[in-house]
């Protein structure tokens, strides 16, 4: 009967032209609303283009935004301006967090640019203010969840943007994973006492859902990400926080507070959204070790990605490929040390995603740079005897009684036929480096080594190893045979790029033994046998440094002569060899003076470059050493990642003091390490006057490898000797 009766009832024609016109609405909302979003991102990129106050500047229209809606009264403009907002929003955090890194390139530049976390704190924290005070104002407890996770993202950001310049850290060890996840633990412990004393308060019964589902979201991804690292006692303490917290939630009598007054599923999915959204924060702007490696990885897959669905002719500057012309403009400012004295001949370079530079040199430590492509960069500057230092601002202007000044890494933008001024470095000394010889070098029993190409070369040999940073490090020790005297003979010092004790590094260093020189053959870790080290650059310079220090002492060989040392490398292993050169280059005078020389085997001088070539395809790298070209990816972008790549280019660390005679070896078909490598070293060794001899092979690959017999091998050794004797007389 009831059925009957319903069935019965007449449409509502007035109902019904009702709700088509509210459908109308909203949709016509949309669309003004989107307008307006658009015109504001033209007039941005028009009058700006900071990446860096993009962010803020979007927060705070949001902000203004939210401020009008309650002076309007048509509903309609209400509904405008409150989409209008969250659009802003949603590009303000993506912006905030450098999820633009993720887009193609263009569309990244115009609605997220990738460095536009460096003006992320601003951005979130004018946020959480504006959620924080409309959720007071409205009782809604979600706007309290969206402040709550701004104001965490702002102080993550801000932490992680300045670790940034010191990249790469230590590899994260068990015990800072347990401390990182201690985080989320005492975030939920927080949020948990926060909601209990709200609840049993009876006050703001509203706001208690939000830190009840922040408690459980906190604890939950804590305790699975812990249980995953195995990190049993973090997983246990996060594991208890979850259960207290959903008992007390579910068994509490929440009618004053109507916490389940909505769906159960609509709460669960508000702890996932936080869950997802905190794990977002993470893995978008931690600045661990291994975090950085993927994050990079995943954004160059990304983009290859775009490529394969949009074409790579439409990303020539991601390829290192030509480009149209392009406007230019300048950026101009001051590199001083820590007391504000003006540092000359400092090295300050830019670069595009591809690895392109625009460098300057420094004079009465001002510096400008032209012909700039429009675009925004994170420059960075270089000089011998300095730390590398990144560009950074300060806020004397807006917090004037702030001291010491708040400073911050700064982006420069670059616009058209315009002076980006005031991009200033701040550079500090490296610091006098002291002999320390350690107590831990064993060495094992003499044994006989011998090769008969190029020529017969007997030698004696022993492994050898020391402890340092809580890692056993081992290598071998090559001496002349007992008939050659009882010396003192040079020690030359060489890092391998694969292990020491392998047939073709020992063709090597047998017969450079044989004719007069104590050899100490060592591997770095970076392609070692502790992979849990990784990229650990500082861990691999504290080790080759010990290596130079048990050297210098004389414990190596009663044979050898702790006054004549001579560093070599080759391929990538002698980014190692001027790492430490590069430490040892303030170390006093007499310390200094025992290194005679240094050998590079077609060796990387400018890392920005390399990887500008192999953006282009100008360079291959043999299916057998992948895990090179794996590490190119990981590094990263080289306008979003600079550090690395200047740390890693010798080539800008270099004045007439600053290295010892160097032998410089190449050959022309070398396709793992071009050879316009070691042209651009010798090129800028020669200005600066340095001493150097360059030798450029043209029919053999790579670089010294006495497993062949070839003429051309046999001269390289030849060489190799003649230039040893010459820097160790």
């Amino acid at each position: 009967m009831l059925k009957e009766q319903t069935a019965s009832l007449p449409s509502n024609p007035v109902q019904n032209s009702f709700i088509k016109p509210k459908a109308t609405q909203l949709f016509l909302a949309f669309g003004i609303a989107g307008l307006g979003v658009f015109l504001w991102l033209i007039i941005w990129q028009l009058l700006f283009g900071a990446a860096q106050w993009y962010g803020l500047c979007l927060a705070l229209t949001t902000a203004i935004l939210y401020l009008t809606k309650h002076y309007v009264k048509p509903r309609f403009a209400k509904i405008a301006i409150t989409i209008a907002a969250a659009l802003f929003v949603g590009l303000a955090i993506s912006t905030s967090l450098s999820l633009g890194a993720f887009l193609p390139f263009g569309i990244a530049d115009f609605i997220s640019p990738a460095l536009g976390r460096f003006g992320g704190f601003g951005a979130l924290m004018v946020l959480a203010a504006t959620f924080a005070i409309r959720a007071i104002s409205t009782k809604k407890s979600y706007l309290l969840d969206l402040a709550l996770f701004c104001t965490i993202a702002a102080a993550w950001v801000a932490v992680n943007t300045t670790a940034q310049a010191q990249f790469p850290p230590a590899p994260t060890t068990k015990e800072l994973w347990a401390a990182i996840l201690d985080l989320l633990f005492w975030l939920g412990i927080c949020c948990f006492l926060i909601a209990m004393t709200v609840s049993f308060s009876g006050q703001g019964g509203w706001s208690a859902k939000t830190f009840w589902r922040w408690a459980a979201g906190s604890a939950a991804l804590g305790g699975g990400v812990a249980l995953y690292f195995q990190q049993n006692e973090v997983s246990l303490r996060c594991g208890l926080l979850l259960i207290i917290t959903l008992a007390i939630a579910l068994g509490y009598n929440f009618k004053k507070i109507k916490l389940l007054s909505l769906a159960p599923f609509i709460q669960v999915g508000a702890v996932l959204l936080i869950i997802v959204s905190l794990f977002t924060l993470y893995l978008s702007t931690a600045e661990q070790l291994e975090t950085v490696l993927a994050r990079n990885t995943l954004e160059r897959y990304s983009q290859k990605g775009w490529w394969w669905l949009l074409g790579e002719d439409r990303f020539p500057a991601q390829r290192g490929l030509k480009l149209e012309a392009k406007a230019t403009g300048t950026i101009t400012g001051r590199v001083t040390d820590e007391n504000d004295n003006g540092i000359d001949k400092a090295e300050i370079v830019v670069s595009d995603p591809s690895g392109l530079t625009y460098t300057a040199t420094s004079s009465s430590g001002n510096y400008t740079i032209t012909n700039v492509p429009v675009g925004n960069y994170l420059p960075m500057a270089a000089r011998a005897g300095y730390l590398d230092a990144s560009a950074t601002g300060d806020m004397k202007a807006l917090v004037v009684f702030v001291r010491p000044m708040i400073r911050y890494r700064l982006v420069a933008s670059v616009r058209g036929g315009q002076t980006t001024n005031h991009v200033d470095f701040m550079m500090k000394k490296r610091e006098v480096y002291q002999i320390q010889p350690g107590n831990s070098l064993k060495l094992g029993e003499v044994t006989e080594a011998f090769r008969d190409n190029p020529i017969p070369s007997p030698a004696l040999r022993r492994t050898f190893s020391f402890e340092n940073e809580g890692l056993s490090k081992s290598g071998l020790v090559y001496e002349p045979t007992a008939d050659k005297g009882a010396g003192p003979f040079p020690i030359l010092i060489i890092v391998y790029p694969g292990a020491a004790t392998s047939p073709s590094w020992e063709g090597v260093s047998i017969p450079l033994a044989a004719q007069g020189f104590v050899v100490v053959a060592y591997q770095p870790e970076l392609f070692g046998p502790h992979p849990e080290r990784g990229l650990n650059l500082k861990g691999d310079v504290s080790d080759m440094l010990q290596l130079y220090n048990y050297a210098k002492s004389g414990q190596f060989s009663q044979r050898g002569d702790p006054q004549k040392i001579v560093i070599t490398g080759g391929s990538v292993s002698t980014v190692y060899t001027y790492l430490l050169l590069r430490e040892l280059e303030n170390s006093t005078t007499a310390d200094k003076a025992a290194i005679k020389g240094g050998i590079m085997y077609g060796g990387l001088a400018d890392m920005y470059r390399y990887r500008y070539d192999w953006d282009r395809g100008g360079l291959y790298i043999d299916p057998g050493i992948q895990d090179l070209e794996s590490l190119l990816i990981a590094f990263g972008r080289p306008d979003l990642r600079p550090e690395i790549y200047m740390r890693f280019s010798p080539y800008y660390h270099l004045e007439k003091d600053s290295l010892p005679p160097l032998l410089l070896v190449h050959t022309s078909k070398d396709s793992i390490v071009p050879v316009v490598q070691t042209n651009l070293l010798a090129g800028l060794m020669d200005k600066l006057h340095i001493q150097k001899k360059l030798l450029i092979y043209q029919d053999i690959e790579h670089y010294l490898d006495t497993s062949k017999r070839d003429p051309a091998q046999l001269d390289m050794l030849n060489q190799t000797i003649e230039f040893l004797k010459q820097v160790t007389q």
